[in-house]
């Protein structure tokens, strides 16, 4: 089922929580934007938002601070997305990917209707097209 871009709640250490936080600015930061913009709503698969986690939580694993890098890079990509989501190359179907510059992952998106559909924030070295099952 899709949904808003929301946040879902981490457990754990102290650190988690300042990812928690910055993530959640994330998504107030996505809410405005969609008030502002008309033109662009933003909705999460919620397998997308469970890979978003994982991947901050185990960036802030290996190293203090890179959880939360790679949320500002997913949050760049979000911004480059919502100025212009035809900009990207199509990867499969109607299906777009933008990379993040600092970290081997891929947010895949659909855009149509003025509605922006994030499918899944993938590794690239990881298992292609693992993402097809969420197509509306």
């Amino acid at each position: 089922m899709w949904r808003v871009h929301g946040a879902r709640k981490l457990t754990s250490v102290p650190v988690i929580f300042q990812l928690e936080k910055q993530l959640a600015e994330i998504v107030q930061w996505l809410s405005v934007k969609s008030a502002r913009n008309f033109m662009h709503r933003i909705l999460l698969h919620p397998d997308a938002e469970a890979e978003l986690y994982d991947a901050a939580l185990y960036y802030e694993g290996c190293c203090p601070q890179l959880g939360e890098d790679f949320l500002n890079e997913y949050e760049l990509a979000i911004q480059l997305i919502t100025q212009s989501p035809a900009r990207w190359r199509k990867f499969h179907k109607n299906n777009r990917k933008i990379n993040l510059k600092r970290f081997p992952y891929g947010i895949i998106y659909e855009a149509s209707n003025g509605v922006i559909y994030v499918k899944a924030v993938m590794h690239l070295h990881r298992l292609p097209f693992y993402w097809r099952q969420r197509l509306r």
